[in-house]
C-alpha cells in the first residue's frame, strides 16, 4: 500500500467533528438572558437561534425592567436593558419582521 504525501493523514475509525452553532447569548433560571451582547446580529447564527434569542432577549428585557422598577435605577443595569432591545430590533428586522 503507497501512502498519498499530499493527504493528510486521520485516525481510523474516526469521524470528523461535527461543527457546533455558534454561540448566541443564553436566558437563565430566572429570566434573564447573559453573555456579550454584540453591536449587530453575527451572520452566522441560524434563524432558529435568533427565534430563541428573540423570545429569550423579550423575557429578559421584562424582567430587568421589573427589577428597575423593584430595586430603583441603577446605570450599567439601564445600560444593559439598552443592549437587549437593540439586539432585539435588530433581530426582528433581520427576520423580516
Amino acid at each position: 500500500m503507497q501512502l498519498d504525501p499530499h493527504r493528510r493523514p486521520t485516525p481510523l475509525n474516526r469521524e470528523e467533528p461535527v461543527k457546533s452553532k455558534p454561540t448566541t447569548p443564553e436566558l437563565d433560571g430566572i429570566g434573564k438572558v447573559h453573555g456579550d451582547i454584540p453591536g449587530h446580529v453575527p451572520g452566522n447564527w441560524t434563524d432558529e437561534q435568533l427565534e430563541e434569542l428573540k423570545d429569550g432577549l423579550g423575557k429578559s428585557i421584562g424582567r430587568r425592567e421589573q427589577e428597575q422598577r423593584d430595586l430603583g435605577e441603577d446605570g450599567p443595569h439601564r445600560e444593559r436593558i439598552l443592549q437587549e432591545r437593540q439586539l432585539l430590533q435588530q433581530i426582528i428586522k433581520k427576520l423580516g419582521g
